[in-house]
C-alpha cells in the first residue's frame, strides 16, 4: 500500500521543488530548481527540460551517475536519459515491471534468510538494468535498479 505524497505548505499553498544538484566531496550543490506549481510529483517534460538546461553546463559524459528516488520513474524518462547517454541508479516502487514480473513479484522469491535478490540484466522501462531487491529493517520493501554498472548486495 502506497502512502499519498506529503508536500511542504505555506499555510495552504504547496511548496514543491524539482531540484538537480551535484555531488561534489560528499556534499549535494544545487544547478537547477524549477517550482512546481501542484502538489504531488513532477512531469517527465519538466524532468527533461531541467536535464536538457543542465546539459548546457555538463557533458553527459560527464555524470557517473544520476540517483533518483521511486517518483522519478516511468518508461519515457528512462528512455530519454538512455538517449542522452546517462546513467541511472533509481529506486523502483513494488509494481514495476521487471521482463514480465512485477518487482514484488520477484521480491516473493526471496527465500528466508536471505538479506536480499540481485537480478542481472532484467529489462526495466525499456533498458537492461540490475536490480537489488530487499527489505529493510522497518520491513519496508526496497529496490533499487540500476544501468551504471554492476549493482552489489545490500
Amino acid at each position: 500500500m502506497r502512502t499519498p505524497a506529503r508536500n511542504w505548505k505555506y499555510g495552504q499553498t504547496d511548496v514543491n521543488v524539482l531540484l538537480l544538484a551535484v555531488i561534489w566531496r560528499g556534499v549535494a550543490i544545487p544547478l537547477f530548481y524549477e517550482l512546481l506549481p501542484h502538489g504531488g510529483g513532477s512531469h517527465t517534460e519538466i524532468r527533461h527540460t531541467l536535464m536538457d538546461d543542465a546539459l548546457c553546463l555538463l557533458r553527459a559524459a560527464d555524470i557517473r551517475v544520476l540517483y533518483a528516488d521511486r517518483e522519478f520513474v516511468g518508461y519515457d524518462w528512462i528512455q530519454g536519459l538512455a538517449r542522452r547517454g546517462i546513467p541511472i541508479c533509481v529506486r523502483l516502487r513494488s509494481d514495476t515491471l521487471m521482463d514480465d514480473w512485477t518487482a514484488q513479484d520477484w521480491l516473493s522469491r526471496l527465500q528466508t534468510g536471505h538479506a536480499g535478490l540481485l537480478v542481472d540484466d532484467t529489462v526495466v522501462y525499456g533498458q537492461p538494468m540490475n536490480v537489488v531487491l530487499t527489505h529493510t529493517r522497518d520491513g519496508e520493501v526496497l529496490i533499487i535498479a540500476s544501468n551504471a554498472g554492476s549493482v552489489t548486495m545490500i
